[in-house]
């Protein structure tokens, strides 16, 4: 015998499970900040992407590719937040996102703006780990902890790559190499 509810009686039900803030097993003050993130994450995919086209219009492929590989991996990453959230009986909301910097002085700022995004991120991240722990959240804790490792090397590239995309230009023509380089 098949019992059929109503969505309203569904609701309910599922409205009384694991705790009083609704279902979710995240504090109020845990979602939100996971909102927040993903609203980052998304705002830096569009970010990446225009990075990308910026070094598109310079026929600049290799860069361009890497920037768009970039853009991809942070949806990746908000997506992932999103989907932890719903695991843990949250509500993510898919924010709007900020337009981009379309342009900039020189390519190297470009280089720059990537790195002083990935520190900005880690530091976010890290935020993020603290209230877990202050709210005694492991699970959301262990969830950070691979992001807070791959913000590690994310910073520690993107700092490499300023580097060289500096030391490119003392010879405005290396950067070819560069788009060589960066895009393999």
């Amino acid at each position: 015998m098949v019992l059929i509810r109503s969505a309203a009686a569904v609701r309910r039900a599922l409205s009384t499970m694991t705790t009083a803030s609704g279902g979710s097993m995240l504090s109020p003050n845990m979602e939100k900040a996971l909102n927040a993130h993903v609203a980052e994450e998304f705002n830096a995919s569009a970010t990446y992407l225009s990075m990308s086209f910026y070094f598109k219009n310079f026929r600049l492929d290799g860069i361009a590719n890497f920037f768009e590989k970039e853009s991809l991996e942070e949806r990746t990453h908000a997506v992932t937040f999103m989907n932890y959230m719903v695991k843990r009986g949250g509500m993510p909301q898919v924010p709007s996102v900020k337009a981009p910097k379309a342009s900039w002085p020189k390519h190297v700022d470009v280089f720059a703006d990537a790195y002083e995004h990935e520190k900005s991120i880690s530091g976010k991240i890290q935020a993020l780990a603290e209230l877990a722990e202050k709210d005694g959240d492991k699970s959301t804790g262990v969830f950070l902890d691979e992001f807070i490792q791959m913000q590690i090397e994310e910073v520690a590239s993107a700092k490499k790559n300023l580097i060289i995309a500096h030391d490119y230009t003392v010879m405005p023509g290396l950067i070819r190499h560069l788009d060589d380089m960066i895009g393999k």
